[in-house]
């Protein structure tokens, strides 16, 4: 097992963390009971941090409400170690303050992997773990969903109108579109052809690159208008495409050891009271 976990507890609470303004008395908020669960220096952490699962801490058993309370800890040191670093001003908000801790360990982190790799480093790990780049067949294209064929029809006829058939598909996405891509303008990425239902994937079969459904396309979810941009052919994904993701991999793993490293090093000098033993 690895043992560098820590930071990534930091991810799973960000939107977790409720209000700072914690009672010295236990309390109850949304019919939840609200209990005090550790302080590290002179912060309190209650199960509030849990958000809408704060009442799961309850159905814990002792072992696993100290594991989730270590964890706990671990990310508030890190934290407060970040913020002090950074000379922040404090952030009443406990879920910005959390944000704002996460995303400067984030700046922080990266800022080092950067320094230390350069494209011959890139390439050679790129080489070396091409296998992970192998892709089969791949499909780019939009997507815009309605519940209605009277409004899909609607949809192709002011695409009919158009010159700019992307940027409009975009709009009108964005403007009409019940899918969560919608704020995308529609867009679903790059995805394998068994990743779609049959009557979606026919559609696209039909259609020529740069164009789109003249007919809407009715599935369980509702009509769809899909526009294909591309067909990537089976084959490796280039270093261009990849070095993101080589970066974020390294850094992701940089995060790992530095949580674990700093969290001895703060660890010696924080004081840590637990409420619930």
């Amino acid at each position: 097992m690895q043992k560098y976990f820590y930071i990534f507890v930091i991810f799973l609470l960000i939107l977790l963390y409720g209000s700072d303004k914690h009672s010295n008395k236990n309390k109850k908020v949304d019919n939840i009971k609200i209990v005090k669960l550790a302080k590290v220096n002179k912060h309190i952490i209650t199960n509030q941090v849990l958000g809408k699962k704060s009442k799961l801490f309850f159905t814990l058993n002792k072992k696993q409400k100290r594991s989730l309370i270590e964890k706990l800890i671990n990310d508030e040191l890190l934290i407060q170690y970040i913020l002090k670093k950074k000379d922040e001003k404090i952030i009443l908000d406990e879920n910005l303050r959390v944000k704002r801790g996460l995303h400067l360990i984030e700046i922080d982190s990266l800022t080092r992997t950067l320094s230390k790799i350069d494209d011959k480093n890139l390439s050679k790990i790129y080489n070396k773990n091409k296998a992970k780049y192998w892709h089969k067949e791949l499909i780019e294209a939009s997507n815009i969903l309605v519940d209605t064929e009277k409004k899909a029809l609607t949809i192709i006829a002011k695409l009919n109108e158009t010159s700019d058939i992307n940027s409009t598909f975009k709009k009108l996405a964005k403007q009409y579109s019940l899918s969560k891509e919608a704020k995308f303008g529609g867009y679903l990425g790059l995805f394998e052809k068994r990743i779609m239902i049959k009557s979606f994937q026919n559609a696209i079969d039909q259609l020529k690159i740069g164009s789109y459904t003249k007919k809407p396309i009715k599935t369980k979810y509702g009509y769809h208008i899909i526009y294909l941009h591309a067909i990537k052919k089976e084959g490796y994904f280039s270093l261009e495409e990849v070095k993101q993701n080589i970066v974020l991999d390294i850094n992701k793993k940089n995060m790992n050891k530095w949580a674990f490293l700093k969290l001895k090093e703060v660890k010696k000098d924080a004081n840590i009271t637990y409420y619930i033993e």
